[in-house]
């Protein structure tokens, strides 16, 4: 059983997935080291009786998805059973980091107004240094949470998004449609100046100063020497994608784009 300090703000991580995500929540053990913040791990798919005994202020889940093998549907069951046993049996709220479709996560805060959803995402810098947070969940929730990352952590907190759980998952969601889809345009830009001539870098350097495209990463290859995305976003994009598929026809294109471009040996 982890040692609770009684004047202690806690804060419990959890991820029961096959692999501990060591990345994600060192991140966080280090944006939260303070003076007077316990931090635990719980790296188990087994019992939550840890954390319960723990009785964290806080837990942030980080426990990965899986996908259904036939339609590519996203299975969250154990996050969903996670976070209801942690609102029964901890006074405190669930934050969950996890990248979640639009309908599970809608159906977790809308039931639970302790729930804030505070998705990973996406940047092209160190992830501590992260300046863009989306909070969402209840008022009250969201609120409390924009107080205990300016006060509890050492998070950068530059533009903070606050909205409902909804808004969150489609304003997350949005960002990395728009910038995965600028993404396959530039390598498509790429390809064509390679055969047609001139220096793709200073085109594209070009094109994102320019205010109406936004500044995303502009690179071709990106920083794992690949074509294509393969970071946060994809899942985001398949998230929203499947939502409404005959809707969202330009993201289906982009899954099909972005497939052959990571599939592709330079």
């Amino acid at each position: 059983m982890p040692k609770r300090s009684p004047d202690a703000f806690r804060i419990a991580i959890v991820d029961s997935g096959e692999h501990f995500n060591h990345d994600e929540a060192n991140t966080l053990k280090y944006l939260f080291t303070k003076n007077n913040n316990d931090i635990m791990f719980h790296e188990t798919s087994e019992s939550l009786e840890d954390v319960i005994n723990f009785d964290p202020n806080i837990t942030i889940i980080i426990t990965p998805t899986e996908k259904d093998e036939k339609t590519g549907a996203v299975i969250a069951a154990q996050l969903e059973s996670e976070a209801l046993q942690l609102l029964a049996k901890t006074s405190g709220g669930v934050v969950i980091r996890t990248p979640l479709p639009i309908e599970i996560i809608d159906r977790l805060c809308a039931t639970n107004d302790k729930v804030v959803y505070y998705p990973q995402f996406f940047g092209e810098g160190k992830q501590e240094n992260q300046t863009f947070h989306i909070l969402g969940g209840s008022h009250s929730s969201v609120g409390a949470l924009n107080e205990i990352l300016r006060s509890r952590s050492t998070a950068i907190m530059g533009n903070v998004v606050m909205a409902t759980a909804v808004e969150a998952a489609m304003i997350e969601q949005g960002i990395a449609a728009i910038t995965g889809l600028k993404y396959m345009f530039l390598n498509q830009l790429h390809d064509f100046m390679s055969e047609y001539g001139g220096d793709y870098h200073l085109v594209s350097n070009y094109i994102n100063t320019h205010q109406g495209t936004g500044h995303t990463n502009d690179r071709v290859p990106n920083k794992d020497f690949k074509r294509g995305i393969q970071d946060l976003r994809v899942d985001a994009i398949k998230n929203l994608m499947n939502m409404d598929k005959e809707l969202f026809t330009t993201l289906e294109n982009f899954d099909i784009i972005n497939t052959a471009y990571t599939n592709r040996e330079e």
